[in-house]
């Protein structure tokens, strides 16, 4: 890990996964564990510090869920041939989740 991030949305994706992934496996695995994994360096790491993965994570999926519910209602197209490609997938691709539009 490193202080190679400059902002938290700099953080690849597949590194914030990673870590927590690291953070609910030491769950799991006791108190001690929980201990030697969720810890705060100085100076932050954003790419590590729990609070801050956890943060980052957390706010990605709020902007994906947001995005996702757009994208939902951008899926009303006229009843042409297009239109019912475009309907058949956003039907079955969001049929399935509770996102609703704002």
């Amino acid at each position: 890990m490193s202080t190679q991030y400059q902002h938290r949305k700099d953080v690849p994706t597949a590194t914030l996964c990673k870590r927590l992934d690291e953070l609910a496996t030491a769950v799991t695995k006791g108190e001690a564990e929980v201990r030697r994994t969720f810890v705060m360096r100085t100076p932050c790491e954003l790419d590590y510090d729990p609070d801050m993965v956890l943060s980052e994570a957390s706010d990605r999926l709020e902007r994906a869920e947001k995005l996702i519910a757009e994208i939902a209602g951008s899926c009303v197209v006229p009843t042409n041939g297009v239109g019912r490609m475009w309907r058949s997938w956003c039907g079955d691709y969001f049929s399935d989740t509770t996102i609703t539009n704002p």
